[in-house]
């Protein structure tokens, strides 16, 4: 006889035991009486509980990433494969699947989707800046990368293209990129310079007097270059006090395809004066 059938010392066989749920499965009581079981996140489980939160590996990324900086050409179709089989969903324990979403010049933005909860997460390539903290890094330096070897957009697309990377910024975001920079540039030129003046009257002992060397150089090699610099350097201190740029030629002036004579012309020099500069 089946030990499960045997009668208790009441003479009455045991109920048999109904199926009351596991650790995924939330037995409720209505109040009609009817029993319903709700599944319940495996995050909520005993073992779950002993692993890390999410918030703390989180910190524990953001203080690992600190020990990273700088930028890095990588294969992304070697990587993403190779990260979809260690990677698994924080809520369902599903499979990864990484994606590119968009791309605005060398600033990607990837995707990483559950296959089984289909929970989407968005992850930048590099830091945004900016006051909105909507503007790409990576698009900003490699302009300004390009002005410091004496290159231009046309050669930042050429070296894209052989490394096979993503197109760079159009011209268009190009130019606000450099006007960016030339603004900047402007502003900490001008602060080192009146730097510069302080610390010579301190060396020289002056007060509105020093003693300064002048220097000059052109935009391109020989005689013939339209555009040049001027500069001041201080005597003592060996700095640049003071520097300008002065130019022959004007391209605001040349657009002017009109007469030279007239009202018009006239009222276009009126207005454009300020933008001359002659050597």
């Amino acid at each position: 006889m089946d030990v499960s059938l045997k009668k208790t010392s009441s003479g009455k066989r045991p109920k048999k035991k109904r199926f009351q749920g596991n650790m995924y499965r939330k037995k409720s009581l209505s109040e009609k009486g009817i029993i319903s079981f709700e599944n319940v996140s495996p995050n909520k489980s005993s073992s779950a509980k002993k692993l890390p939160s999410a918030h703390k590996i989180s910190e524990a990324y953001e203080n690992v990433c600190v020990e990273f900086q700088g930028y890095r050409l990588i294969d992304i179709s070697l990587l993403f494969s190779q990260i979809e089989k260690l990677l698994c969903c924080s809520v369902c324990y599903g499979k990864i699947k990484m994606s590119e979403k968009s791309t605005v010049g060398l600033f990607p933005t990837f995707q990483f989707t559950c296959r089984k909860c289909s929970i989407e997460k968005k992850l930048n390539s590099c830091k945004l800046i900016g006051i909105k903290k909507n503007i790409p890094k990576i698009n900003r330096r490699s302009v300004l990368v390009m002005r410091y070897v004496g290159q231009g957009l046309s050669s930042l697309e050429t070296f894209c293209f052989l490394m096979y990377l993503p197109n760079p910024v159009s011209q268009k975001a190009y130019d606000r990129i450099n006007a960016k920079i030339a603004n900047i540039s402007e502003a900490l030129s001008n602060a080192s310079m009146k730097k510069a003046a302080a610390e010579e009257k301190i060396i020289d002992g002056t007060v509105n007097a020093v003693v300064v060397s002048g220097d000059g150089t052109w935009k391109t090699r020989g005689h013939t270059s339209l555009i040049g610099v001027c500069a001041l350097i201080g005597a003592d201190c060996g700095k640049v006090l003071d520097m300008e740029v002065v130019s022959s030629y004007c391209k605001g002036c040349d657009s002017d395809k009109g007469p030279k004579f007239g009202p018009k012309h006239s009222a276009f020099l009126a207005k454009h004066q300020n933008f001359l500069q002659k050597k």
